[in-house]
């Protein structure tokens, strides 16, 4: 990571989906006069910064996530005033700083001292956030809002978050399937694209496509129908994926030849995901 978290009495994490939402979290009975807000709180004794982050964002939102990057600026409570190139600190005894995070998997259970969790764009969860009635608190969100979404779209494509399973409406692939060996393998550059996913933006994009390890989903975007998931396991020189369960339900899907199926999975890796023509 190339920037660094500054020093702070808290930390916290700020989490960003494919769809570039943030996650927004409710406290029970609004605590701490918080309608919504970041999950934040303390370090335990002789934890680093971001394994504390790690920490309570997996408790107080129920996602294992990734760091993608720390927001270089710690938030206390009042009006912000530049101290020092690259950080920020609001006067007050109390300061927080964040994580920018992306969720790995899907959503465990939440912590009692939360009711739910929302995922939700940037400019409507500035709209949450102001119903919080601690006006320092308030204040200091919008603050993290601000430098979350400005951390954000400074993100180079390789580090923006990968897809989800709860990006798109999806189902499950049914009983009826079959087996298919594929055997080709992917060096760390293309596996790292691979895990990234796919997310359609327009009509045309037909497919959507989230990998949960070891496998890669591959869902039609229209129906959400699962017609492949894909299989990978280490190999000496990288990854390999190994096999694929096709879709065999004849009301979902009607292909069934191997060759075809074979040569369809690879070419939608390739296009989708490694981007090669």
């Amino acid at each position: 990571m190339i920037a660094k978290i500054p020093k702070a009495d808290a930390y916290g994490g700020v989490l960003v989906n494919a769809k570039g939402e943030v996650l927004l979290r409710e406290p029970t009975q609004c605590f701490g006069d918080y309608a919504w807000a970041f999950p934040n709180g303390k370090p335990h004794k002789g934890e680093k910064p971001d394994q504390a982050a790690l920490r309570i964002v997996r408790e107080e939102t129920g996602y294992c996530a990734r760091i993608i990057t720390p927001i270089p600026l710690a938030f206390g409570g009042q009006e912000p005033n530049t101290l020092a190139e690259g950080q920020m600190m609001l006067p007050g005894i109390f300061t927080t700083a964040f994580y920018l995070m992306e969720p790995l998997g899907r959503q465990g259970k939440l912590e009692k001292e939360i009711t739910t969790t929302r995922w939700i764009n940037f400019e409507k969860a500035s709209d949450l956030i102001t119903r919080s009635t601690n006006k320092i608190g308030r204040e200091r969100d919008l603050a993290v809002l601000r430098a979350a979404k400005e951390a954000f779209e400074k993100l180079p494509d390789a580090d923006r978050p990968a897809t989800c399973k709860e990006d798109w409406k999806t189902l499950p692939m049914p009983r009826r399937r079959r087996k298919i060996a594929l055997n080709i393998t992917y060096d760390a550059g293309a596996m790292k694209r691979i895990r990234k996913g796919f997310l359609p933006v327009v009509m045309e994009d037909k497919w959507f496509a989230w990998f949960e390890e070891p496998i890669l989903h591959l869902h039609r975007s229209w129906t959400g129908f699962c017609i492949y998931e894909v299989n990978f396991i280490p190999d000496r020189d990288g990854w390999r994926a190994n096999f694929a369960s096709v879709n065999r339900d004849a009301k979902q899907y009607t292909c069934a030849d191997d060759d075809m199926e074979r040569q369809e999975i690879l070419g939608l890796i390739d296009r989708l995901l490694l981007h090669v023509c």
